[in-house]
């Protein structure tokens, strides 16, 4: 099955918003060196909101098990108590 053309994505968020498009890709990097497309609402870098996913998914997941790291210490201590 042939692939689909890819029209390349504009350069501009101008651009991108009078074509109506979700994303653009500017020439230049954004502030912290990524050469990767920009959400056109934003005008945010795609590998930015990548990694800023990644860290808050982190630092739920961590967040997560120090609570039930807890909830097992409190659980072990009550039943010491009690026995």
């Amino acid at each position: 099955m042939p692939k689909p053309h890819l029209q390349p994505l504009p350069a501009t968020r101008h651009e991108a918003i009078e074509q109506g498009e979700k994303k653009f890709f500017p020439v230049e990097p954004c502030k912290h060196g990524h050469s990767s497309p920009r959400y056109t609402m934003s005008g945010r870098c795609c590998e930015c909101q990548r990694q800023s996913y990644l860290d808050d998914k982190r630092a739920f997941e961590e967040a997560r098990k120090r609570k039930q790291e807890r909830a097992i210490k409190e659980r072990s201590a009550t039943t010491k108590q009690h026995a």
